[in-house]
């Protein structure tokens, strides 16, 4: 268990970079569908790994 919540951890931490370095200003406004289709992606996949750290 704790080196699921370690990992968990440490994905959230990279999906949260992830997400911070493609929202940029100019990124947003070339790509404004990528950027949205990516951010969601970014925190969907979050979420699904919170609910399963949460269920084990």
């Amino acid at each position: 268990m704790l080196a699921a919540a370690k990992g968990y951890r440490e994905t959230t931490k990279f999906l949260h970079q992830y997400s911070a370095s493609i929202d940029t200003k100019d990124f947003n406004e070339r790509n404004p569908l990528i950027h949205a289709a990516l951010t969601e992606k970014v925190w969907s996949f979050s979420i699904f790994l919170n609910k399963e750290l949460i269920i084990r």
